[in-house]
């Protein structure tokens, strides 16, 4: 069989548990841009985290970031990109500083902008760590007067406060798509964004 493209996951696909690529994995996708078979990524992570994979691989590709609500070709130009609307960011934060304020850390993504109110936060640091990129503080307010709208919105909590969050805002929110990506991570994007959607643009 001849493949006419491939897409790919990162987290336990290309990286390993260590969160590094492997040679053989790196050699497996020149072989396949050497023969003109594009190889496309595809993940949760905003765009500068997964630079970090294409840099340690050493490859200019096309990118499918925050679950599809950013797809970027492989001159980094975007091709697609959906943000949640401002009355909805702000929104969708004031209910979960209302109701869990000292037990949520709201990381706000923007494009190639990742902004948290705490960068010493030990939940920011981690992810810091993981991804190997490095957040901003920010005023979320501020970014929205600025017109800096978000492609996601990732919140950090234990695991009965997400599973809380996720039913009690997925009610709240029907336009926005609310999901945990793992125990203590819940996902807020526009209603539209799909890995699928990304993949056919």
């Amino acid at each position: 069989m001849k493949y006419k493209i491939v897409f790919s996951d990162i987290d336990g696909t290309v990286l390993t548990s260590s969160h590094h690529v492997l040679p053989s994995t790196t050699l497996a996708v020149k072989e396949l841009l050497q023969k003109s078979i594009p190889f496309v990524l595809v993940s949760a992570r905003m765009p500068q985290a997964i630079r970090t994979v294409t840099d340690e691989m050493n490859v200019n590709i096309p990118m499918i970031s925050y679950g599809g609500a950013l797809v970027l070709d492989d001159r980094q130009n975007i091709l697609y990109d959906r943000k949640i609307s401002a009355a909805d960011t702000a929104a969708v934060i004031k209910e979960i500083k209302l109701f869990w304020q000292d037990s949520v850390v709201i990381n706000y993504y923007a494009g190639d902008g990742w902004f948290v109110e705490d960068t010493e936060n030990k939940a920011v640091v981690r992810e810091e760590n993981i991804t190997r990129v490095k957040a901003r503080q920010a005023d979320f307010a501020q970014l929205l007067a600025d017109g800096v709208l978000p492609n996601k919105l990732l919140c950090m909590t234990s695991p009965p406060i997400c599973e809380m969050m996720e039913k009690m805002l997925g009610e709240m929110f029907p336009q926005l798509k609310i999901m945990r990506s793992s125990p203590i991570l819940l996902e807020i994007m526009d209603k539209t964004v799909s890995k699928a959607e990304g993949i056919k643009i």
